[in-house]
């Protein structure tokens, strides 16, 4: 870790949440492969510009450049540059099922995660796991039920890397499923994510019309 303090790198990165501020300014929440999460501030993110090359979506795997600073006593980034997407997702925002499904993906991952964190208990790396997800939400049928099924995996899956639960339950009912990602949600992180409860709201009203 000790290059990361003291001069510019480039990984591979999936951005996970973003929040404007000030005049077209964002901070976003990165998940790199080799550096784990990061923090990072994209001045002039909002706006459309070479170093970004409109890039600074979600869905999709790109080649950032970070470059580190201490201030304080605390390590801070800044998103200098996109250097290239490497692939991008686009069958997720086209179908609201997936882009809820990913959503809440990227919003537990950025939740669990610590900085700077790379792998799990298991020594499996969260960049490549959450990659992996998109992908199957990317590829596989738009049916709820097959979606929440990758979304209650990658669940279980990351509370357990994280050191939350001891062992991994497989459950494939549906209606079990959701009822266990909410016991975790609620005992773990104190409520859930709002991109879970669009999901629970979703499969609530196709049990209803069937």
């Amino acid at each position: 870790m000790e290059n990361i303090l003291i001069a510019p790198f480039v990984d591979k990165t999936l951005i996970l949440t973003k929040r404007g501020f000030g005049d077209g300014h964002l901070t976003a929440t990165c998940l790199t492969r080799n550096h784990g999460l990061l923090k990072a501030f994209a001045f002039g993110g909002k706006r459309i510009s070479k170093r970004f090359k409109g890039s600074l979506e979600y869905f999709r795997i790109m080649e950032v450049e970070f470059v580190p600073k201490q201030s304080n006593g605390e390590l801070l980034f800044t998103l200098s540059a996109v250097k290239e997407t490497k692939h991008t997702y686009k069958n997720v925002s086209s179908n609201i099922n997936k882009y809820i499904t990913a959503c809440y993906i990227q919003e537990l991952a950025s939740t669990l995660l610590n900085p700077l964190e790379q792998t799990g208990k298991s020594g499996t790396c969260y960049f490549d796991t959450v990659a992996q997800m998109l992908e199957q939400i990317d590829t596989t049928s738009e049916a709820l039920d097959c979606l929440i099924d990758i979304a209650y995996n990658f669940c279980v899956f990351m509370f357990h890397e994280t050191g939350f639960i001891p062992k991994l339950e497989v459950i494939k009912s549906t209606k079990k499923q959701l009822h266990h990602m909410e016991e975790l949600h609620s005992s773990i992180l104190g409520n859930s994510p709002k991109s879970f409860l669009m999901l629970s709201e979703l499969i609530t009203n196709e049990f209803a019309s069937n």
